[in-house]
């Protein structure tokens, strides 16, 4: 079968691209896969002008206007060739442009839409742009929906027509490196012995990172000789600026701040000279995550600010620490500080990494793939 992987954000790299990466990799026996994805200019952190976002007053609307124009020129430069594909799996896209190009270009092609979140949380516009993506979605003719969770399931459910089947399929996240070993890593980034709480990905104002240093500056680890907080990522919607200003008012000194895009190196790095990672998301985490995903091929424990599909997945999985408060998260900081319940979590990331292993979602990807008539 012909498949086409669509995506808008793949030249940026990052989990978009490695998510299509290990998607062809592990099915290319199975589909005739095709990609497409625009190809856009990247700054100097390694983010495309369809996501770049600055802290200008606005800058969110202006995102999402670009994502859509530019999107929708590249579906239509690329609708022909698009269609002679029998199934179109769209993995990354702006969500209006997205349905009007389906009714547009595609119509009579097979569908498949990776949703990443089904959370309307934001401010009025966004809510509001957010269910009626969805609305307009349930009346079109999709042939079906993959998500990353339950919990994101539930909520999908509610905003969709009944009639378009969702797929669970946890996010697998892999890289081409293997893990270096953890003294070597740590040497690498002059951490020499010390212990390592990490903040890695893109930094996002959705993902509070603040909350983290301010539980970082109230633990046992607070400026202690032997511990570090380790801050990689490249900033989008924030400045690095901003990111130094909450270090300093929570007198925060014993930090490092990698700011800018990683690469699979430097990522494979910052992971295996980790300890633990920190996701003080909360609710706004809604869908999964590829750092925590990552977790499991570095065994390594994730202390997450309880709610939605991460907190969830965290908590019955037991891969770490879901904490309801500002005080259960400095509370899992000092046990792992003090190396409490390590051997515990180390049982159950293994048990994760074989139950979420991409050998595991290939299965998965081919039945929904092929359950498309």
């Amino acid at each position: 079968m012909s498949v086409a992987l669509i995506s808008l954000t793949y030249k940026c790299r990052g989990h978009s691209k490695e998510y299509i990466d290990n998607l062809s990799k592990h099915l290319h026996n199975s589909f005739d896969f095709s990609l497409y994805y625009y190809n856009q200019k990247l700054n100097r952190n390694g983010v495309g002008v369809l996501d770049y976002k600055t802290e200008q007053i606005g800058a969110p609307y202006r995102k999402i206007l670009r994502r859509f124009f530019y999107s929708l020129r590249f579906y239509f430069s690329n609708r022909k060739s698009i269609r002679d594909n029998k199934l179109l799996y769209f993995t990354d896209y702006e969500y209006l442009s997205l349905l009007l190009s389906i009714v547009l270009f595609f119509r009579k092609n097979k569908k498949i839409v990776w949703i990443h979140s089904a959370s309307c949380d934001g401010n009025f516009f966004y809510k509001s742009y957010k269910k009626l993506f969805f609305y307009l979605l349930s009346k079109l003719q999709i042939d079906g929906c993959v998500v990353n969770g339950t919990e994101t399931k539930n909520e999908l459910v509610k905003l969709i027509s009944s009639k378009i089947p969702v797929h669970v399929i946890q996010y697998p996240s892999e890289l081409n490196v293997l893990p270096m070993n953890s003294i070597d890593a740590k040497k690498q980034l002059g951490f020499q012995n010390k212990k390592v709480f990490s903040l890695i990905g893109m930094i996002r104002k959705d993902k509070n990172y603040e909350y983290a240093i301010s539980a970082f500056a109230q633990s046992n680890a607070f400026n202690n000789p032997d511990s570090v907080l380790h801050i990689a990522g490249a900033p989008s919607g924030i400045s690095e600026s901003s990111v130094l200003e909450w270090l300093r008012q929570h007198s925060v000194k014993n930090y490092k701040l990698d700011s800018g895009y990683l690469s699979e190196e430097e990522i494979n790095t910052a992971f295996s000279a980790s300890d633990c990672l920190l996701m003080p998301y909360g609710n706004t985490g809604s869908s999964q995550s590829g750092p925590l995903s990552l977790c499991r091929n570095y065994g390594l424990p994730a202390i997450v600010r309880g709610g939605g599909e991460i907190g969830r997945y965290v908590e019955y999985e037991e891969v770490g620490f879901s904490c309801n408060n500002l005080k259960e998260f400095i509370t899992a900081m000092n046990m792992i500080h003090s190396c409490k319940l390590l051997t515990k979590f180390a049982d159950a990331i293994l048990k994760a990494k074989r139950k979420f292993s991409w050998s595991q979602a290939a299965i998965k990807y081919k039945e929904v793939f092929n359950g498309v008539k």
